[in-house]
């Protein structure tokens, strides 16, 4: 089981805007830069490994008068309703 860490979101600093929770990723992200080294003029890739955390369970978000705008049910970092 993941753990889950409780957010809450605030615009302006006193407006809350969202609140829901993450889970920490199960596996690593990868992410992939591709550039030119100007000294040697060969192409580079790197690769940078990162975890990600993933939105779970329900999130909502608030007008700036507090009403609920909306509300989305996510699993494993997926929107599912």
């Amino acid at each position: 089981m993941f753990r889950q860490n409780g957010v809450t979101i605030y615009k302006y600093d006193t407006i809350k805007f969202a609140e829901g929770n993450y889970i920490e990723s199960p596996d690593t992200f990868k992410k992939i830069d591709f550039y030119k080294d100007l000294f040697t003029l060969q192409d580079t890739v790197k690769t940078e490994k990162y975890f990600y955390p993933l939105r779970e369970g329900r999130w909502l978000y608030f007008t700036d008068t507090k009403d609920t705008l909306n509300k989305e049910i996510y699993h494993l970092g997926i929107l599912r309703e």
